[in-house]
């Protein structure tokens, strides 16, 4: 972007954040800032926490904030940045000095200082800004202040804090009781890290929030308004697009995705994937998915013409084809996968996924699944055909559903209790081993990849294995496992038959 244009998409952007929600999506300016860099400048709650993948520029979003609101008399406290190094807290300073030049038009002196706290010489960096009228009609300079982590640093001053890479510093708790002093009188707290390889305060932050946002917060809570910002997000929002036009790389979605998750290594749950310690170990990790991943099959659609379209189209030269069902309203998504069966190997078909749609409707589609004619090949040339069999969860609200498909369809529907540990663990076992022989192919889909690195497989205090799936903003693995289920349906014993119009399969 020009130096020309620089001041106008500022401008554009400080008017953006200043607005309602529904405003921002119709305002926002996509020269400077990311959707959930929006996201978090939007939000003003007292304690806010980003759980992020490293590099995706939040803390650069977060030096704007700091110096928009006290430019505009927003915020006329000081704020105080908590680098994880002195080369961090500079290199922040630096972002608010930028910020400050292309809104006020000149360049803030910024001046590098010394205190002397528990023994220790502390480098700060400090920029004053000019004077503005608050909200009660004070008139203040107000200043940012951005220095090392040490829970000394933040003894009798106040303001907004910012603590960045929270998560490695040794001490957190004092770190945390420090902070949250400064900001008694009216300040904010803003976290920003990654997640360490072990457990620790920040993870408790993070699982308040989760809690939260599920409306289900324990009493002694902190109020944390939570930002999860993993790699895929970020990629999904436009990372990679953004990296190539500031430093000239030619990187696909996909290609970058790989390089960074390989430079990572063993690192990635933590460095990339938001994964605290007691996530950090994926069933059915992406790079165990990748080599399933097959170009050309259907990602998953809102559309049901699409699904029928490109069943016809998949289950062309086929043996055979199956589907599962994962009944879901309005927390979760009704999912139907279809699987065609090529030989030993078994493809994920269409992918349709819903939300919020009647019950009737829901049913209606499967109905139209399980009437609908592929041809497929048989001995003795190409056979018109229709769905083999169909596996449908029927715990919770998929019960009255999958009871009425039983009645109706007989042997070619089965309904099963994903609740129930055996299910859970018969099914995800089975998948790890389809995908672990390459037998599976899977659609190149990051949404559903994603669901399905969501697996946990976690052991219990009593010794025994149990199969969870994390919840996300898409959901709670609805696609994933409805694919599941799929594959559990094509998995029938061969002597089981079924009749279409009259004829024995």
């Amino acid at each position: 972007m020009s130096r020309a244009r620089k001041p106008q998409a500022l401008a554009a952007v400080a008017a953006a954040v200043a607005l309602t929600a529904p405003a921002v999506a119709a305002t926002t300016s996509p020269e400077y800032f990311l959707a959930y860099q929006h996201a978090w400048l939007q939000d003003r709650s007292p304690l806010k926490v980003a759980s992020k993948a490293r590099r995706t520029g939040l803390t650069f979003a977060e030096a704007f904030d700091a110096v928009y609101l006290r430019i505009t008399g927003q915020r006329i406290v000081d704020y105080w940045y908590s680098g994880a190094d002195e080369t961090t807290a500079r290199e922040f300073m630096e972002a608010v000095r930028l910020f400050a030049r292309d809104i006020l038009g000149k360049l803030l002196e910024m001046v590098v200082g010394h205190e002397v706290i528990d023994g220790k010489s502390i480098r700060t960096f400090e920029v004053r800004l000019p004077a503005v009228v608050g909200p009660g009609g004070q008139v203040r300079e107000p200043r940012i202040t951005a220095m090392t982590s040490s829970p000394g640093n933040f003894r009798s001053k106040g303001g907004d804090v910012c603590l960045d890479e929270f998560a490695i510093h040794a001490d957190q708790g004092e770190l945390w009781a420090a902070a949250s002093m400064c900001a008694n009188w009216g300040g904010v707290i803003r976290i920003i890290s990654t997640h360490p390889t072990t457990p620790n305060l920040f993870d408790e932050l993070v699982a308040m929030g989760a809690r939260r946002i599920a409306g289900a917060p324990k009493p002694l809570d902190k109020p944390v308004s939570l930002h999860v910002i993993d790699i895929d997000r970020a990629i999904a929002h436009g990372l990679v697009e953004r990296i190539n036009q500031k430093a000239g790389m030619t990187w696909t979605r996909d290609s970058f995705r790989e390089h960074v998750v390989k430079m990572a290594g063993d690192r990635a749950d933590t460095e990339l994937f938001c994964k605290t310690g007691e996530q950090q170990s994926s069933y059915l990790p992406f790079e165990l998915l990748r080599p399933c991943v097959l170009p050309g099959l259907p990602r998953m659609t809102h559309d049901g013409r699409s699904f029928f379209a490109s069943l016809d189209a998949c289950a062309a030269g086929a043996d055979a084809v199956y589907a599962g069902c994962d009944v879901g309203r309005k927390t979760d998504r009704f999912a139907v996968a279809a699987i065609i069966r090529h030989g030993g190997m078994h493809r994920v078909g269409p992918l349709l996924v819903w939300q919020g749609r009647p019950f009737d409707e829901m049913e209606g589609f499967l109905h139209q699944v399980m009437r609908a004619e592929v041809t497929v090949q048989r001995s003795g040339g190409d056979r018109r055909d229709r769905v083999r069999r169909l596996v449908i969860d029927n715990a919770g609200l998929g019960m009255q559903m999958a009871e009425r498909m039983e009645q109706r369809y007989r042997t070619r529907v089965e309904g099963v209790n994903t609740g129930t540990a055996s299910v859970r663990e018969d099914g995800w076992t089975r998948v790890r081993a389809m995908v672990e022989e390459r037998t599976v192919g899977l659609p190149d889909d990051l949404g559903l990849l994603g669901q399905f690195s969501g697996v946990r497989k976690i052991l219990t205090a009593g010794k025994h294995d149990r199969f969870d799936v994390e919840r996300n903003e898409h959901g709670h693995g609805d696609a994933a496992t409805a694919v599941m289920l799929g594959l559990m349906a094509a998995g029938e014993p061969a002597s089981v038959g079924y009749m279409v119009k009259g004829e024995m399969l």
